[in-house]
């Protein structure tokens, strides 16, 4: 049996901290709230031989965990096409702080930083190359990139399996007959000796510590961390793990929402909807809070107490939704139907029945309630149940974003993908 050496080459810490989603950037939340040294133990904890963080534009989460056994410094960088300022995401990998300071210098401009990338010998790929950042990914950027890049991410462990197969049957069906035509179409002298062979890796792009290492790149050749880069240079690695989703993608954004809210808003008030807390860390399995034995006794004793669940009405909403937590809890038969071998699953159906059940409550004292009678209550119930709609916002928002792109897709599929041809075989190392 062949050892093969693991990495998640693209990882986010709490420094990656400007989100590209409207929602999170509304609430003044980072784009990550996971510390550097939970994302080191996390991917050593899923098998990964060697650990790197890939925050945007910063190397601060890196250098936390540089000094760790088998820790490297990497970043994914911003940078543009100057043709039409289609931007787009490159991970350089294995770098020092000099080198960081050259490459964010030429970030601006993505066919200066590949030069100089190339130049310096430094390992690099393009990640998630079909995410349309800024509305200006077009077919002839997709050709360039074919033409400036050896190494593309096929596996990003939260973007839709669509997307991953695409990319990945678009770079196996390249030949030398097809390369010369886009390389002849753009003016583009493509690098490397056969340069319509292209390298392929993973990462799961986590940004709520909830998939650290759901997709990873793995290599034969991985003794050292030097061998595991140079392995990614010669074209002997592949992409392995999950493909992302919908829910995979909203499920990073809550993660990051529920760290922001208890490290941040609620800080010192542990107190608050403990019974939420408890089905999110049941169910998104995050690291535990420390738990003082006061509040451990306090929660067992409300746990096992007889329940006598009264009228909601001078109830705050977070009052209701921990006693709707609390009831499900003690549902075993309910709560045991939530539980799948698919994390997502199951934290869709929590958080599905918990927002079913605040809807159906908030509407049934709108019902009760007549608008010339209590005006403010009217209001007061309106609020809340906007307040529902806005927890469930991720979803209708990464809907959104696994779903766009639909006709680029197409075309890409119609014209770089050969019809009918066997595009299913690695060009990677092998065996298990």
């Amino acid at each position: 049996m062949t050892y093969l050496y693991r990495a998640d080459l693209h990882v986010h810490s709490r420094f990656s901290n400007k989100s590209p989603i409207w929602a999170i950037r509304k609430l003044n939340c980072p784009e990550c709230c996971t510390s550097p040294e939970y994302i080191y133990n996390t991917a050593k904890k899923m098998g990964m031989n060697y650990v790197t963080i890939t925050d945007h534009d910063t190397i601060n989460g890196s250098l936390e965990i540089a000094h760790l056994p088998d820790a490297f410094v990497s970043v994914e960088v911003s940078t543009y096409f100057p043709e039409n300022n289609c931007k787009i995401h490159v991970v350089v990998l294995d770098i020092t702080e000099d080198t960081f300071k050259q490459i964010a210098s030429l970030s601006k401009n993505v066919y200066e930083l590949v030069a100089y990338l190339r130049k310096s010998g430094i390992a690099h790929f393009v990640a998630h190359p079909l995410f349309d950042m800024n509305g200006r990914l077009t077919e002839e950027m997709v050709e360039k990139m074919l033409l400036l890049f050896e190494v593309f991410e096929v596996k990003n462990g939260i973007r839709a399996g669509r997307f991953n197969t695409l990319i990945k049957d678009i770079i196996t069906s390249l030949t030398k007959e097809k390369f010369e035509v886009i390389s002849n179409r753009h003016n583009i002298t493509p690098y490397g000796v056969a340069p319509w062979e292209k390298a392929m890796v993973g990462g799961s792009d986590d940004h709520g510590g909830f998939f650290i290492a759901r997709a990873y790149t793995v290599t034969q050749d991985g003794k050292t961390l030097k061998d595991f880069i140079s392995s990614i240079r010669s074209h002997k690695t592949r992409a392995e793990g999950m493909d992302g989703d919908t829910l995979t993608l909203a499920h990073n954004i809550y993660g990051i929402g529920y760290k922001f809210y208890t490290e941040r808003i609620q800080s010192g008030k542990n107190k608050s909807m403990p019974f939420v807390k408890f089905l999110l860390n049941r169910f998104f399995k995050t690291k535990p809070a420390n738990i003082s034995l006061r509040e451990k006794i306090r929660f067992f004793i409300r746990k096992k107490m007889p329940k006598v669940y009264d009228d909601y009405d001078k109830k705050t909403f977070e009052e209701i939704l921990d006693r709707e937590a609390e009831k499900l809890i003690n549902d075993k038969e309910l709560l045991g139907s939530f539980k799948t071998e698919d994390k997502n699953r199951s934290v869709f159906a929590v958080i599905n029945y918990l927002s079913n059940r605040m809807i159906c409550i908030y509407v049934s004292k709108l019902m009760k309630t007549t608008f010339n009678s209590n005006i403010f209550k009217v209001f007061q119930t309106l609020g809340s149940l906007s307040i529902v709609h806005f927890l469930t916002l991720p979803y209708y928002t990464t809907y959104y974003h696994q779903h766009k792109s639909k006709r680029l897709i197409k075309r890409l599929r119609e014209n770089l993908v050969s019809p009918g041809e066997d595009v299913t075989g690695d060009r990677g190392c092998h065996g298990r």
